[in-house]
């Protein structure tokens, strides 16, 4: 008499079939996880990095989050337990990444830069001015819209251009002047 049964194995699960006592026992083995190149991992007691590699002093990083949520670019050898980070500790990372105007990109396995915000052709954009205060102009894209946009002194605020404004005034301030 032949006899087909069909057992579904669980993910991350290996089984073997043992025989005991004239009975056939199936036994699951759960698989011990092993990070891979690009995975978003959790180690220690807050750590969350982008895993690259092993080396012979812990694990490399593309990017890690200290405890204090500051995203670091740089490697980092972390002798720790390493596990899959959790959705909202991947938010954390990819928040702190946006914060510095980053992000992790997946397919090419590389940390980006954002895209940076510039406004439709003929729309208002906020820049400063060589005496420090702030103006609006119409990009036209004229050469001088693209000086502002590729020298960072373009802005979607007037508020955004007026913090670096009052950032500039204060390092003109402090700097001593020969």
């Amino acid at each position: 008499m032949e006899q087909k049964f069909k057992i579904q194995v669980p993910d991350g699960c290996s089984a073997k079939i043992e025989q005991q006592d004239g009975f056939l026992v199936v036994v699951f083995e759960q698989k011990k996880w092993e990070p891979k190149d690009g995975d978003i991992v959790a180690f220690g007691s807050s750590g969350i990095g982008i895993f690259k590699e092993f080396d012979p002093y812990g694990h490399t990083d593309y990017a890690t989050l200290t405890e204090s949520d500051t995203y670091i670019n740089q490697k980092a050898w972390v002798n720790a337990n390493i596990r899959p980070a959790t959705d909202s500790e991947k938010q954390r990372l990819f928040d702190a990444l946006a914060k510095k105007g980053k992000r992790w990109n997946a397919e090419t396995k590389q940390i980006e830069d954002l895209p940076r915000w510039r406004a439709d052709e003929y729309g208002n954009y906020y820049y400063i001015s060589y005496d420090t205060s702030v103006r609006t102009d119409k990009d036209n894209r004229y050469v001088s819209d693209d000086d502002c946009y590729y020298a960072c002194n373009y802005f979607k605020t007037r508020e955004a251009a007026e913090r670096a404004a009052e950032k500039i005034r204060k390092v003109l301030k402090e700097s001593e002047a020969e």
